[in-house]
């Protein structure tokens, strides 16, 4: 018998064993992180400095790891069968989550492939979960009644420090709360994909202001 494979696989697991500067990442945290009272994507304690214009992938000390992440990045894109001659980072930022601290569902929208990289990932520091997306498909069958199967609505994802975990924008993705006095600290990436002689450049975008 052979497995007939008709669905890409859609989330890609690695590990980085050189590690991350942990330092260097609450640093980074304790000077451009926002309260979760302040973000739409953290809750409960959760911080993150998404928006902020120090993007870790810019950092010289992570030229290793991206040189490390690319062949990566191709392996996933072309599982996905996107047309693309060039990749790009379009932006990065950290989350840090103390006790009872998480990161609500959410999706990264048109980005091609998520980056989330596990710089801290304690004992009990809670783990990733995806939405079970194939779910509607499987409710006329009878449930096995056991933990993380095809029924449930999500998918867990169980993940280490240096854990590295590549998957599509589009799908919706959350963690757990962290159950420890110990910090969990991730660490995000967006790159897109495109065919670049396809591209408008800026001076050829519409662009109109909002008005209200």
């Amino acid at each position: 018998m052979s497995e007939v494979k008709i669905l890409p696989n859609i989330i890609f697991k690695y590990n980085y064993k050189p590690g991350f500067n942990v330092d260097k990442f609450k640093e980074h945290i304790e000077l451009h992180g926002n309260k979760s009272e302040h973000t739409i994507s953290e809750a409960d304690g959760g911080i993150t400095t998404a928006g902020n214009k120090d993007n870790p992938h810019f950092w010289p000390s992570m030229v290793p790891f991206i040189n490390w992440l690319e062949p990566k990045i191709e392996i996933a894109l072309n599982e996905w069968d996107v047309a693309y001659d060039t990749y790009f980072i379009s932006k990065s930022w950290a989350n840090l989550h103390t006790k009872g601290g998480y990161t609500k569902p959410h999706e990264h929208g048109p980005g091609s492939v998520v980056v989330s990289i596990y710089v801290k990932q304690p004992a009990n520091g809670g783990n990733i979960l995806f939405e079970n997306f194939m779910r509607d498909k499987w409710i006329a069958y009878t449930r096995e009644d056991k933990h993380n199967n095809i029924h449930d609505y999500w998918r867990e994802i169980a993940v280490n420090t240096n854990d590295v975990l590549l998957f599509p924008g589009w799908i919706t993705h959350k963690t757990q709360s962290s159950n420890t006095d110990e910090d969990r600290i991730v660490f995000t990436i967006n790159y897109g994909a495109v065919i670049q002689g396809q591209m408008l450049h800026s001076d050829e975008i519409h662009i109109t202001k909002r008005t209200e």
